[in-house]
């Protein structure tokens, strides 16, 4: 099929005088070396069928004011990026101080190719600490974007008094509305929402407003985790139809004295009590933490049960 999609990311914001590239952790290394082709680092895309159609849209050219930038392969991009109108309303909903930008970070695979769909992973942290989902993104990339995954991750300008679902979706659509106005077709690539600890638990709300809004949510992964905040997000933010089908990974550490093998057990009985009709619990020998093998068979096994659907 023919690809004719120019790679644009647009630069939406006067503050883009700071612009950050943070180099990524090697693979089975200390070394904080740029993760890329030339240094043995191989990029394995998933094999779905979204990343077997063309993009054929070309994005909206370019203001002068916001020239395209280039995106560095195996790095985490760190830029400020304006609200949009309606994430405006809803940091005004969410009760904290009215703020003008989101901090956004995106990370794209080696061999990325912005002609052909690519799964997104989007990564929420813990509201404890300094509750940033881009310092949490980072423990993420090495597997994500090894697998083909592109990586996103908003915070706001400072922790907010308030960490509440409408400051989160302010920052994140702001993000999302970012990237889609550079690939229109994006909209329709696949999402996982991943976190672990607090954040596993906010990955749930999170994929419970995207699949609300008709995104393509295709998995939430929740690794540590003590507490169902996917249910009750489902409440929220009906229809939840949809939503209640999207394949839920837990993966629980054996040695967790935080979020222990039992509460993991019960937060799965809940998911199955409240109607997800495909909850998968996995553990690991650890404690509280993020297992990247656990990340990588939670991955692989969203790729397989959304291929599955898309064979139907």
């Amino acid at each position: 099929m023919k690809r004719t999609t120019v790679l644009f990311i647009l630069l939406c914001c006067a503050f883009m005088d700071s612009v950050l590239a943070q180099a990524l952790e090697p693979v089975n290394s200390a070394a904080t070396n740029t993760a890329s082709p030339q240094n043995g680092r191989q990029r394995n895309r998933p094999s779905t069928k979204a990343n077997k159609r063309a993009v054929t849209n070309a994005p909206a050219s370019s203001a002068s004011t916001n020239a395209p930038y280039k995106i560095p392969a195996g790095q985490i991009l760190q830029f400020p990026l304006a609200l949009t109108q309606a994430a405006s309303i809803a940091v005004a909903n969410s009760k904290n101080p009215m703020v003008d930008f989101a901090r956004a970070a995106i990370a794209v695979p080696p061999g990325f190719d912005p002609n052909i769909p690519t799964p997104i992973l989007l990564v929420s942290g813990t509201s404890d600490g300094d509750g940033s989902s881009i310092r949490a993104m980072q423990a993420f990339t090495n597997i994500a974007l090894r697998l083909g995954c592109l990586v996103l991750a908003a915070d706001g300008p400072s922790k907010p008094a308030s960490d509440n679902p409408p400051w989160r979706w302010a920052m994140i659509s702001s993000l999302l509305d970012h990237v889609h106005t550079s690939w229109p077709k994006s909209r329709r690539w696949p999402i996982v929402c991943a976190g672990y600890s607090g954040g596993g638990k906010w990955s749930g709300v999170i994929g419970a407003i995207l699949a609300q809004k008709g995104y393509n949510v295709i998995g939430v992964y929740m690794g540590a985790v003590n507490q169902d905040l996917a249910s009750e997000a489902a409440k929220l933010y009906e229809p939840a139809v949809r939503f209640r089908k999207v394949p839920i990974y837990i993966s629980s550490g054996t040695d967790d004295k935080i979020a222990t093998p039992q509460q993991h057990e019960q937060v799965k009985e809940s998911l199955i009590s409240n109607g997800f009709t495909t909850v998968r619990l996995e553990s690991f020998k650890g404690g509280h933490a993020l297992s990247d093998e656990e990340l990588r068979k939670g991955l692989k096994w969203f790729f397989e049960e959304y291929n599955k659907e898309e064979a139907k």
